[in-house]
């Protein structure tokens, strides 16, 4: 983050956790969809088999959001190098 220097840690942190929770809740929507509608890819028309593939990207792009947050909240709550 580069201007992550200019913020206080505690708001940071908060700012991180609402995005955190917004990334988390679109992931579950997602995962909801992709178990209630594409159970069996394999068995679906290829049409149906495309929109799953978008909805993997979309699962992907969160759950790497939150994996990167994990990784910045690890580096703001090391006291190591202030």
């Amino acid at each position: 983050m580069f201007s992550g220097e200019f913020w206080e840690d505690a708001k940071l942190l908060e700012e991180l956790a609402a995005h955190r929770e917004h990334w988390q809740k679109q992931l579950d929507r997602y995962l909801a969809i992709e178990s209630k509608y594409f159970a069996e890819p394999n068995r679906l028309p290829r049409h149906f088999r495309l929109q799953h593939l978008a909805l993997i990207r979309g699962i992907d792009v969160n759950r790497s959001w939150l994996e990167w947050s994990d990784a910045l909240k690890e580096v703001i709550n090391d006291p190591g190098d202030t």
